[in-house]
């Protein structure tokens, strides 16, 4: 019984810590992002002040970002669709975690 109950208080924690990481959206999100570059597990994302951004990984891309009242929005050409994600930041400030729709989540270390 001591160690489910220890078991269960360890998944409380890993759940809270993850619960922790607030959301960014808006201005906030527009000033985390701009100027700024995420690495990635096998890429490196740059986001401009301009609203274009650079994705690289085995060859480089080219898009479009932006900051509206909930979400991060991407539009990668040829395509003229944007895709939202929701945003939060680590605690620390260190990593910034988008969440698609359908759940998937990508995190990505600020390099500077």
């Amino acid at each position: 019984m001591k160690v489910w109950f220890c078991t269960l208080l360890a998944l409380a924690a890993t759940q809270t810590r993850a619960e922790m990481w607030p959301l960014l959206q808006g201005e906030a999100l527009t000033a985390a992002l701009s100027g700024q570059t995420l690495a990635y597990e096998d890429a490196i994302q740059t986001f401009y002040a301009s609203g274009r951004t650079r994705y690289t990984a085995r060859q480089e891309s080219w898009g479009y970002w932006r900051a509206d009242s909930q979400y991060y929005c991407s539009q990668w050409p040829p395509t003229e669709e944007w895709t939202c994600y929701t945003a939060r930041i680590s605690p620390d400030g260190a990593e910034l975690r988008f969440i698609d729709p359908g759940g998937h989540v990508s995190t990505g270390t600020f390099t500077k």
